[in-house]
């Protein structure tokens, strides 16, 4: 499910910053991982706010939630 990748992302993402391809490097170390269900995770992480890309654009940085 694409909603289970989140938090494989999020533990990698939020220690530092990091390029796309060595995120997917990171998650798929197996070769066994969907590539269609971690690119369709980082869509909806972008879409939810919760990733973007670093002001360079070459990598991606996450998003901490703030509370009101």
């Amino acid at each position: 499910s694409v909603i289970a990748r989140f938090l494989q992302i999020f533990e990698i993402v939020a220690r530092k910053d990091i390029t796309p391809k060595k995120l997917l490097d990171a998650i798929n170390q197996d070769g066994n991982q969907d590539m269609a269900d971690i690119l369709s995770a980082l869509d909806c992480l972008y879409a939810l706010g919760r990733i973007k890309f670093n002001k360079k654009g070459d990598k991606l940085h996450y998003v901490k939630i703030r509370k009101v």
